[in-house]
């Protein structure tokens, strides 16, 4: 079977999958494979949810996703995939670059956010919030201001002296078709990443090079409310490690894996970075006013 030589987070990818929406790699060729991705079977876990992650031990998780296959993710580095028989194409490369990702990285000691992460003026900004707060939503809008996004989902970070630093992964939104169509985006000739009742779409980000590590100044929890208007606030103590809690991608599995000794993962710190929480209206004809506010936050 023919590999794909495919690149994500700075990683090399060798998969027996097509994921078309990740650039191929384009190091050396003699470089190492840091992930391999290939067909076979995977141990049987009992989903609590949709999209569940069970860890099996300290270098082994199965992902399974609904409608879509199940994904044993091992020591880090490779992934045994079973998609489900007529799965859609883009739904399985949705959970690779989404749940398989954060698997990997958890097995690796890297903390993850659950986030979409632009740059305004060099620094990073996250997004993050619930299912539903406006994250793509947000991150699409700042990018059409010409921001550069570096991540939808899931956000890898690293650490200095001082700093946290945030890294270049998936740069494709997933928006769904009303929201692509406010935003004026014909979703006809983009390619979905899900069917069903509300189809989602990839949006891909400009063509341009982007550099592969960002500093992180800025974390942004989204919390909409059936309110008028838009604030948003700086928060400070237990409240701010608090919403780093909740920002971490899939934190019961950071927190297994924590217990497990790769105290990386639970380290809620984020130092260098101000953590906000903006309450947003439910409506959607705000979205530029609540991109002044971010764009004016970030550059203070």
């Amino acid at each position: 079977m023919p590999l794909h030589d495919l690149t994500l987070c700075g990683w090399r990818i060798q998969s027996e999958i097509a994921i078309t929406i990740l650039p191929a790699w384009s190091g050396a060729p003699d470089a190492p494979v840091d992930v391999s991705i290939k067909l076979g079977e995977v141990p049987q876990v009992i989903a609590d949810g949709p999209v569940y992650i069970g860890v099996l031990g300290d270098d082994s998780a199965v992902v399974v996703a609904e409608g879509v296959g199940s994904f044993h993710v091992s020591s880090g580095s490779t992934v045994i995939a079973r998609p489900e028989a007529g799965a859609y194409p883009g739904a399985v490369e949705m959970i690779i670059i989404g749940p398989v990702l954060g698997a990997l990285c958890c097995q690796r000691n890297i903390q993850t956010l659950h986030s979409n992460t632009v740059v305004i003026d060099g620094r990073a900004i996250a997004l993050s919030g619930p299912s539903g707060a406006g994250k793509s939503t947000l991150a699409a809008v700042l990018a059409s201001r010409g921001h550069t996004l570096i991540s939808d989902d899931v956000l890898m970070l690293s650490r200095g002296a001082g700093e946290t630093f945030a890294h270049t992964g998936n740069r494709n939104l997933r928006l769904w078709r009303e929201t692509l169509e406010l935003l004026g985006h014909d979703p006809a000739i983009l390619r979905r990443a899900a069917v069903g009742e509300r189809d989602k779409y990839y949006l891909p980000a400009s063509g341009e090079r982007v550099a592969p590590i960002w500093p992180l100044a800025l974390l942004v929890w989204l919390d909409r409310r059936p309110t008028e208007i838009e604030r948003i606030f700086k928060t400070d103590g237990l409240v701010r490690t608090d919403f780093v809690r909740r920002a971490v991608y899939r934190a019961h599995l950071a927190k297994e894996y924590g217990r497990r000794g790769r105290h990386s993962l639970v380290d809620l710190t984020l130092k260098g970075v101000d953590v906000h929480v903006m309450i947003r209206p439910r409506d959607l004809t705000r979205l530029d006013r609540q991109a002044d506010m971010i764009e004016a936050l970030a550059k203070q």
